[in-house]
């Protein structure tokens, strides 16, 4: 349940984590332009991993679960091997 619904954030986390979706966000316009693009999708990848580390370290900071944060590090690499599924 606390991979659904996690504490208060803190204040560093929340930046950091409204300028990734903003990068991913604006990655993917692009991507959309530039007719998908592979490298587009390389890039949103491994920002949504850098995403998914950030709220591991943020569960680990805040002392949730051990199984909470497991969750989080295999979504890092998930996402990693997805990442580089669209390497050239």
């Amino acid at each position: 349940m606390g991979r659904f619904f996690k504490k208060k954030s803190l204040k560093p986390f929340i930046i950091i984590r409204f300028l990734l979706t903003v990068i991913t966000g604006s990655l993917l316009a692009l991507g959309l332009i530039h007719h998908l693009d592979s490298f587009f999708f390389r890039i949103i990848c491994f920002a949504i991993e850098i995403g998914s580390m950030i709220d591991g370290i943020e569960y680990f900071i805040q002392g949730s679960s051990k199984k909470v944060y497991l969750i989080d590090g295999v979504l890092v690499i998930v996402w990693l091997a997805l990442g580089f599924q669209f390497f050239d």
